[in-house]
């Protein structure tokens, strides 16, 4: 949830709040929508979003929520159909568009590890992937699976760590 969990985590990170918006059911020309993000009913609404805070930055978790219940995850050509208008988004707003996607139970090969079509990771134009660091289960690696604008960068190791926050 927000209050116990994200807030938290972009206060931790030092984040201005007051230049992060969350979303979680919003109103725009007198329509209040839920507090799931649908990429087949609320793109439009996104793209005034970005355009009026002046975003650069979106993030979309978890993916599987917002591609709507008429696409086919499983299907190429109905994924692509659904993520294009997204990816105009981001084109005509210059806003970076993310989205978290979880792996499949069992994975798999990195570039088919998520579930759904192979479509979701090939209409990207990065693909990035956190896994536990084998040998040490307390570490984690972000690793690029798929970098189609540059070389792909090596992969980093990283730890999470607690923080104590006053009043929390």
């Amino acid at each position: 949830g927000l209050g116990d969990t994200l807030v938290p985590r972009l206060k931790a990170a030092g984040a201005d709040l007051r230049r992060c918006h969350l979303f979680t059911g919003y109103d725009f020309d007198g329509l209040h929508t839920g507090g799931v993000f649908n990429l087949g009913e609320d793109i439009e609404r996104l793209r005034r979003a970005i355009v009026e805070t002046g975003s650069v930055f979106v993030a979309i978790d978890p993916f599987a929520a917002a591609i709507g219940s008429g696409v086919d995850s499983h299907k190429d050509q109905s994924v692509r159909s659904a993520l294009a208008p997204l990816s105009q988004v981001a084109e005509d707003t210059h806003a970076a568009i993310a989205f978290v996607r979880h792996l499949r139970k069992g994975g798999g090969s990195a570039e088919d590890a998520g579930g759904g079509s192979v479509g979701i990771g090939a209409a990207c134009r990065s693909v990035l992937r956190v896994d536990t660091d084998p040998e040490n289960p307390e570490r984690y690696l972000l690793s690029s699976v798929k970098s189609s604008t540059s070389r792909k960068p090596p992969t980093i190791g990283y730890r999470i760590e607690g923080v104590a926050l006053p009043g929390l």
